[in-house]
């Protein structure tokens, strides 16, 4: 078998997750369905790698524009997701606290179940401030150990530390 290093945002983690959840159904409008389906084909065989710049998802999304000055993801683009200066550091903050909690940097690679498993461990409130993406989340959380067989397992000790990842209470 031909293993494929597939190279992410740390942000996509989730956002696979939230693909599972939907089936069929794109999430995103980048190329993040055909991205999940290769993880699939592949028994979440396939190799992600963690970066910083334009990624293996930005193919064929409608939100990378040409720009000859560039970005700070990559050279020849922009992407008007990020087109704000605020925005931009957001994104950037995001990234940085989910490789915090994985015990990851921007480069390091590891088997996709491996990754995606450790992911849903980690941080297994992600969306918990829009509660249709965390529903979401969560099925894809479901369907993964279904499609892997691995067993996702969140420490109690985690969310006794971290209030933000206890679950909000519907209509709060």
């Amino acid at each position: 078998m031909i293993v494929v290093t597939i190279r992410l945002r740390p942000y996509y983690l989730y956002a696979i997750f939230r693909q599972l959840g939907t089936g069929d159904e794109p999430v995103e409008d980048n190329n993040l369905p055909h991205l999940t389906r290769q993880l699939i084909d592949s028994g979440f065989a396939d190799e992600i790698q963690l970066v910083q710049t334009f990624c293996d998802c930005c193919r064929n999304c409608p939100r990378m524009v040409p720009d000859e000055a560039g970005s700070l993801w990559g050279e020849g683009y922009r992407c008007v997701s990020t087109d704000t200066r605020k925005r931009l550091i957001e994104v950037e903050n995001q990234m940085r606290s989910i490789l915090y909690d994985l015990e990851m940097r921007f480069g390091d690679r590891m088997r996709a179940d491996a990754l995606l498993r450790r992911a849903a461990e980690r941080r297994p409130y992600h969306y918990a401030h829009i509660p249709e993406w965390q529903d979401a989340y969560e099925r894809g959380v479901k369907r993964f150990v279904e499609l892997t067989g691995l067993t996702v397992t969140v420490p109690d000790d985690l969310l006794a530390e971290r209030e933000h990842y206890f679950r909000p209470k519907p209509n709060a």
